[in-house]
């Protein structure tokens, strides 16, 4: 699931969602940079969090990882990018960052 904020000034994509519950997590294998909150002890199930800027705005692309990924002969990634539950979690997110921008 994709959404969209503006930027403001004093505030950086990557503190909102920091704000918002999420710890940097940087994917050696890819070298890439993302933002993930566990909803328990292990590190699955847990939202995981890409941030993309763009001039006047930011988006969060959010989804569900179940599993860890598995790639290769049995390529299976077990991702959730829509439903009630991933929903639920952009609306949070929405009102925290509404909340630290006044809105």
């Amino acid at each position: 699931m994709k959404f969209k904020f503006p930027i403001k000034m004093g505030h950086n994509p990557e503190n909102l969602i920091k704000k918002c519950g999420y710890g940097k997590w940087h994917d050696v294998k890819f070298d890439k940079i993302s933002f993930t909150r566990k909803l328990a002890n292990n590190n699955y199930p847990r939202f995981h969090v890409y941030l993309t800027d763009f001039e006047n705005s930011f988006e969060v692309d959010l989804h569900l990882d179940q599993k860890q990924e598995s790639y290769g002969v049995g390529h299976a990634h077990s991702g959730e990018y829509d439903g009630d539950t991933v929903l639920a979690e952009a609306q949070r997110i929405t009102g925290a960052i509404k909340k630290v921008y006044g809105m």
